[in-house]
């Protein structure tokens, strides 16, 4: 590991260098062998900023973890089994983040957050509460949570830069996991869409085919009373055509009855 000299000086028969470390955060004394004789807590400027932010992202992975956690106890509805099966694997996700940038933060001369308290005062991303346990609301507001935490990561890196590979590639991994999990939660989003849509779809294809059937019903119905009411109308001027028949034949046979009597 590169170390950057501020000066030597000659204590007797040894020479002592005071060296800072850029990674570790904390001046050393070595001797000529490089073994270190005296270590002190003072932290470097620079690092005070970077110590900030892995503190605000302690906080964050903290809330994450139990987010997570709270959301796998209480969330109901479809999918349920697979969004509780990655909710669980990020919870604990969540918890590994957090155990790395607390130790991380110490490496660098820091102190890590001491009280849950302190979580909410350094959060970026905050905390959302599973009020609403569908499966499509905690999918979506752990989402949401995922985002905010690559965009911190993402300037997190962006101060680092090529100024502490370690802390770089940490901060790199960790990242690489928050991009995971947003891909998980937008998966079950997704399928959770797909089933809404193909539920109105198989809604719609029933109310059309009970329409048809009733349009198709009426119908026959209307034909039938067509038909009824035709033959009743034929019946009808049946009878009263052969009635009329008749009753001109009957007046015929009378008229020559008469006749014949006058004769």
């Amino acid at each position: 590991m590169k170390k950057i000299s501020v000066y030597t000086a000659l204590i007797g028969v040894s020479v002592l260098a005071i060296a800072f470390s850029p990674v570790l955060g904390a001046q050393e004394l070595r001797d000529v062998n490089g073994a270190v004789t005296i270590q002190t807590n003072e932290v470097k400027a620079d690092n005070a900023e970077l110590i900030e932010m892995l503190n605000e992202a302690l906080a964050d992975e903290w809330l994450a973890h139990y987010q997570y956690w709270v959301g796998a106890k209480v969330v109901v509805g479809p999918l349920k089994n697979e969004l509780v099966e990655q909710l669980i694997e990020h919870s604990e996700d969540e918890l590994r983040h957090a155990g790395m940038l607390a130790d991380r933060i110490i490496e660098l001369g820091g102190t890590p957050l001491l009280s849950p308290a302190d979580w909410f005062e350094y959060s970026d991303c905050g905390y959302e509460s599973p009020v609403d346990p569908s499966t499509e609301s905690i999918a979506q507001q752990n989402l949401e949570g995922e985002l905010c935490a690559i965009e911190a990561y993402t300037e997190i890196l962006e101060v680092i830069g090529d100024s502490d590979p370690v802390t770089y590639d940490m901060i790199y991994k960790i990242r690489a996991d928050e991009i995971e999990h947003a891909h998980d939660l937008q998966v079950i989003l997704d399928d959770l869409e797909s089933m809404d849509e193909q539920g109105q779809g198989a809604g719609q294809g029933q109310q059309g085919q009970q329409g048809q059937q009733g349009q198709g019903a009426g119908q026959g119905q209307q034909g039938q009373q067509g038909q009824q009411g035709q033959g009743a109308g034929q019946g009808q001027q049946g009878q009263q055509g052969q009635g009329a028949g008749q009753g001109q034949q009957g007046q015929g046979n009378m008229n020559q009855q008469d006749m014949e009597d006058k004769d």
